[in-house]
């Protein structure tokens, strides 16, 4: 149960169709200065960049980060 007063973010995520499955790449940035971000998909595996910071994802693991 939150404390009371506590500051709450909530989101949503959904697409324009229904489909069987689906992906979201998500970026929460609570109280960070803005940062570039790009995020692309390629043979299954999706590269995320985030200023200077790249992670690869390959199914549900993070599988590096430089």
């Amino acid at each position: 149960e939150p404390l009371a007063g506590a500051r709450q973010w909530h989101g949503t995520f959904a697409s324009t169709q229904a489909l069987p499955a689906t992906e979201f790449i998500a970026l929460l940035r609570v109280g960070c200065a803005p940062v570039a971000a790009l995020a692309a998909k390629q043979d299954g595996v999706w590269t995320v960049t985030l200023d200077a910071t790249t992670v690869t994802i390959d199914g549900d693991a993070a599988i590096a980060v430089q």
